[in-house]
């Protein structure tokens, strides 16, 4: 199913051990497909991405977020961000998994 990728979002990922650090993200605006649901929303098997190269996050599927999806990070700032999806969305806006 093509249309579980377009159900994706923005993607901060690190590994169990290997936190990413020290990550801002400020004044952006992000418009999102949208369409997620509350199947989507309730994943909690999301791979790591060991040994995948960086531009193939289609493995990961439709994540339980619209708009950011974090995990095993470390210092996360964010600043007028504002996310807004094009079809309605079960999902939350974000997810976070492992982040201090």
């Amino acid at each position: 199913d093509d249309e579980k990728y377009l159900r994706s979002c923005m993607i901060i990922d690190g590994l169990p051990g290997c936190r990413i650090e020290n990550i801002t993200l400020s004044n952006i605006s992000y418009t999102a497909v949208g369409g997620g649901t509350l199947e989507d929303a309730a994943r909690t098997d999301i791979p790591h991405h060991i040994n995948v190269r960086a531009e193939c996050f289609n493995y990961l599927g439709s994540l339980p977020a619209y708009g950011l999806y974090a995990r095993h990070v470390k210092g996360l700032r964010m600043h007028n961000v504002n996310v807004e999806t094009m079809k309605t969305d079960e999902r939350m806006m974000a997810f976070l998994d492992d982040c201090l």
